[in-house]
């Protein structure tokens, strides 16, 4: 356990994905600030985790042709301050503009600017946000009304966003709250439109998830996932800086990891991180390989 314990300390915040964000079509959860899985199952999200990795939120992206939604899921501690910063024009700026906007929940209370940072804005009109409790939460849900962030249902758009709260930090790793050309982007493969069928049913999607045995693990860990599906399933290990270095895909239902890279390569002891995908839809597992 001390090994465990020198390489977690030796790492700041990491973020398991690039720094890009498939929005796909989902439908709308219920803005009540609780992060369902029957709501936000199988739908883009990225991690975030403090400097000795006790703290993790999950924050997840879906749309549903007329409105953007973002869910923090505040694993541990609970948050009081959840923010989204959306560069609109997506002109990457190295100071804010105009176009750059900031959205945010403040120990239970609803802030944001229309314009630039400027603090005595009026929050702008056309989204919303509520929390799962008061001052401190657990669950925090937004929901942005497309003509707010400049989308138009059908046509292509990328806007740059950067995501922080006050428990685990800031997404990506390169923001900077004054500098737009640091965060990352989100953009909709399916150009923010509605779809009419989805891969996954809903009920397939709260029914599958992934067991790992053991973990943590020294020679080998079974990735084994707990309902049967039809479509390919693709499985992919990450390191701590979100590099991929193993990567499964059959129609199997069951993987067996023996903690070695892509090239045969023994990994050394530390954190790890396992995603699935099926189809549109995706979850994670983190992984601790001990030597």
């Amino acid at each position: 356990m001390i090994k465990l314990f020198l390489v977690i300390i030796c790492f700041c915040l990491w973020q398991v994905n690039t720094q890009a964000i498939d929005c796909r079509y989902h439908t709308a959860p219920t803005i009540d600030g609780i992060i369902s899985p029957s709501e936000w199952s199988g739908v883009d999200s990225i991690i975030l985790t403090n400097f000795m990795a006790t703290d993790t939120t999950i924050v997840y992206f879906m749309h549903d042709g007329s409105s953007l939604y973002v869910g923090f899921d505040a694993r541990y501690t609970p948050v009081s301050d959840a923010h989204i910063f959306v560069d609109i024009d997506h002109d990457e700026a190295t100071a804010p503009q105009t176009d750059d906007r900031w959205y945010g929940l403040i120990m239970g209370e609803r802030h944001g600017t229309g314009s630039g940072w400027d603090p005595n804005t009026t929050p702008p009109d056309g989204w919303t946000v509520d929390s799962s409790s008061g001052e401190t939460c657990s669950g925090v849900e937004f929901k942005f009304e497309y003509e707010e962030l400049g989308i138009v249902a059908g046509n292509s758009k990328t806007l740059g966003i950067g995501i922080k709260d006050d428990v685990t930090g800031n997404w990506p790793s390169t923001f900077s709250l004054e500098q737009p050309n640091t965060w990352g982007n989100i953009s909709s493969p399916d150009n923010w439109e509605t779809v009419g069928t989805e891969e996954i049913t809903h009920k397939q999607q709260s029914e599958l998830e992934i067991c790992v045995n053991p973990n943590p693990f020294a020679n080998q860990v079974v990735i084994q996932l707990n309902a049967k599906v039809c479509s390919n399933i693709s499985i992919q290990i990450y390191d701590i800086t979100g590099k991929l270095i193993r990567e499964f895909s059959s129609s199997s239902d069951r993987f067996i990891w023996d903690g070695t890279h892509n090239n045969g390569e023994k990994l050394p002891t530390g954190i790890y991180f396992c995603k699935l995908q099926v189809g549109e839809y995706k979850t994670m597992k983190k992984l601790i390989l001990l030597h």
